[in-house]
């Protein structure tokens, strides 16, 4: 068995990463982070780091999931709401 993950694991490593293409969307984020880091100069270098670090780890990530997955989000917080209200009737 660890002979067969081992296979996995090497080819994860040695399989290059495909080239991907931006869509005008990411373009005009990346344009939106670059302006703000501009405006943002006068901050020292660690808030400025620590910002571009924030905007790319939470919330580049969290727009493209809205962007793709919003209706599916409605759904699921409708189905967890509706999930916790039964819950809430038999503690009564």
């Amino acid at each position: 068995m660890a002979a067969l993950v081992g296979v996995g694991i090497v080819t994860t490593l040695l399989v290059r990463e495909p080239p991907g293409a931006a869509s005008s969307d990411t373009a005009e984020r990346e344009a939106r982070v670059i302006a703000w880091l501009e405006r943002k100069a006068h901050w020292p270098e660690s808030l400025r780091s620590v910002g571009e670090w924030f905007i790319g780890a939470v919330i580049c990530p969290l727009v493209d999931s809205s962007a793709v997955m919003c209706r599916a989000r409605g759904v699921m917080l409708v189905f967890a709401g509706v999930y916790r209200l039964t819950e809430s009737r038999s503690a009564r």
